[in-house]
């Protein structure tokens, strides 16, 4: 499949669908963003803290392949060997204890709303 575009499975095709929108999105954050000039990575930490979070919301942890910063892959084993076995319950190393809840559309128009000002700028 090499040089024929973007690839994605799923365990239906739903699961497929949407890993690929997601890719889709990502591509169009990160030419945006190389077109401005600013790309900002996420520190390691942070993809941990993601990784623990995702662990409660998603079942199919033994399936993530994780996440790769430069040649370092971090997957949900590794980080949370890394944090001491957090699994997003709040009690992680930053200390914040609070869980925020969000509806979807209420993530929508948040992402939405800073897409836009760093568009705007």
């Amino acid at each position: 499949m090499e040089n024929h575009g973007a690839f994605t499975i799923g365990g239906d095709v739903y699961q497929a669908y949407y890993r690929m929108e997601s890719m889709e999105l990502f591509a169009k954050i990160s030419l945006l963003a190389k077109t401005l000039g600013n790309v900002n990575n996420i520190s390691e930490e942070n993809v941990r803290k993601i990784i623990d979070m995702r662990s409660n919301f998603v079942k199919d942890n033994d399936a993530y392949s994780g996440c790769k910063i430069g040649d370092k892959l971090i997957n949900s084993a590794e980080s949370k060997a890394a944090s001491g076995g957090n699994n997003g319950n709040g009690s992680g190393p930053s200390g914040d204890d609070e869980m925020v809840t969000l509806r979807k559309s209420e993530l929508v128009e948040i992402v939405s709303k800073i897409v836009a000002n760093i568009i705007n700028k």
